[in-house]
């Protein structure tokens, strides 16, 4: 994987610093764009080895992007692999995503070893047999678990799991901070966009908001917001008002759930 050019292609910063410094470890050179518009004019103006593309963005969607660059004639667009990051990770995401010409998905929060197993079978296949995609078929039964579940069975899943955010980033300490300081700084004003959004009935605006509160909860493995900010983005896609008021009222004390367990993880390290 020594020297593969990648773009990578996210709206949130904090994901993105976090990868673009995994790969850099990796050896890789990392060109960012925060957008699919973005991405393109990127694309167009530099060559690439990989594309590493959101789906949900601002400006241009990773679905719209990855049309634009296929149709491209410069840098090879019709043959550049584009891997797909996705925050829900399921199975009918895979499947639209291959539909819109990406090669691959891998399901957020990124985990390193698979994007690289998978990055791996693209690049540089085995001579003796196809390449073969990494099966993101936990994950995604996971995702799918954790979508489903209701209010009633938030309790009974955890609410911060420190050993399997540093597996996931390699116990880079450094990262790990990144996703504390966003969730600290961004999820109070998230929470308050999903409740102004719907006050508004902009179920739309909602759940984008939901869908950026469920992105910080996952990278610190904070599986009861990611659960409730789930349950509130599919909910607004229905626009079942229940639904979305039932996990708004829950919202706040999970945060603060969170978030003093995040204090307490501090406490601890410092005292080891």
């Amino acid at each position: 994987m020594k020297s593969v050019k990648v773009l990578l292609v996210d709206d949130v910063p904090a994901n993105q610093r976090a990868l673009k410094r995994l790969l850099r470890r990796r050896g890789c050179e990392v060109t960012t764009a925060d957008h699919g518009l973005q991405a393109v004019e990127q694309f167009q103006r530099n060559p690439f080895d990989v594309v590493l593309m959101d789906l949900q963005m601002p400006v241009m969607d990773g679905y719209e992007a990855t049309a634009r660059i296929r149709r491209s004639v410069a840098n090879g667009g019709a043959d550049i692999p584009i891997i797909a990051m996705s925050a829900r990770g399921t199975e009918t995401d895979r499947r639209e995503c291959l539909s819109a010409g990406m090669n691959d998905c891998v399901p957020k929060p990124v985990d390193i070893d698979q994007l690289f197993e998978t990055l791996s079978s693209i690049c540089d296949p085995p001579t003796d047999s196809p390449a073969t995609a990494a099966d993101p078929s936990d994950q995604s039964s996971s995702s799918q678990t954790a979508c489903k579940q209701t209010l009633d069975a938030l309790a009974s899943l955890p609410v911060f799991d420190r050993a399997g955010v540093m597996k996931r980033i390699q116990n880079d300490q450094a990262i790990f901070e990144l996703f504390v300081e966003t969730f600290d700084t961004q999820s109070d004003s998230l929470r308050s966009n999903i409740a102004q959004a719907f006050q508004r009935h902009d179920y739309r605006g909602a759940a984008a908001a939901a869908h950026r509160l469920r992105g910080c909860a996952a990278n610190l493995g904070g599986q009861r917001i990611l659960s409730c900010a789930a349950n509130i983005e599919r909910a607004a896609e229905t626009e079942d008002d229940d639904v979305i008021r039932a996990n708004l009222d829950t919202l706040p004390g999970l945060l603060a759930e969170l978030r003093q367990s995040l204090n307490l993880d501090v406490s601890k390290a410092s005292v080891d």
